[in-house]
């Protein structure tokens, strides 16, 4: 009986160190990029690579995710992911960082929450967590959220959405999502 634990403690341990050491190695490419990028379609391309779009998409919905037929939760999807890039990937035009660390891994239940810290040029130290899962289909990393100064993006997301969902309905929400992207779009053409 003893062999046994010992066993079943070695294993689950040397799971444990995989989930820490592939996890680090994951956030650790991630924050190369972001200090090393200098353009928006190599964003696109690591958003693409890391986000874990369709777990996000229905996390957002919360209990409307039900509402939606399956051609709607495909829409929802593909606005939501255009919706992220033309949100922050604008921020990082004339952006410039110095550094990127990882200051702590700790294992959830079910993520992993990777806390790290990002030096800008002018010296000002960003803290931030990533809540990473692995993508069921690949078993490979995937970010789920991103959490700066204690604000969670898909729980702030999830609640903006709940309520838009509640008041207009899911076909005009997704028409409000649309337009949010080209107006965006528009903004963003705007101050080229």
């Amino acid at each position: 009986m003893k062999k046994i634990l010992l066993i079943l403690f070695l294993l689950s341990h040397n799971v444990f160190a995989d989930n820490i050491s592939d996890s680090r190695e994951f956030v650790a490419n991630i924050g190369n990029a972001i200090v090393t990028f200098n353009d928006k379609d190599r964003l696109i391309k690591l958003m693409d690579q890391s986000i874990y779009f369709q777990w996000i998409s229905r996390f957002v919905l919360g209990k409307n995710y039900r509402k939606f037929d399956d051609n709607q939760k495909k829409e929802f999807t593909n606005l939501y992911r255009e919706f992220l890039i033309n949100a922050y990937g604008p921020k990082f035009d004339n952006y410039k960082s110095k550094s990127f660390k990882i200051t702590s891994i700790e294992e959830k239940k079910r993520y992993v929450m990777v806390k790290s810290e990002l030096e800008i040029d002018d010296g000002t130290k960003v803290a931030f967590a990533f809540r990473i899962k692995r993508n069921k289909s690949n078993n490979q990393f995937k970010i789920i959220d991103v959490i700066v100064e204690k604000v969670s993006l898909i729980e702030t997301q999830r609640s903006e959405f709940s309520s838009a969902i509640s008041q207009n309905g899911v076909t005009k929400f997704l028409k409000m999502m649309q337009e949010k992207i080209n107006n965006q779009k528009l903004q963003t053409n705007d101050k080229k």
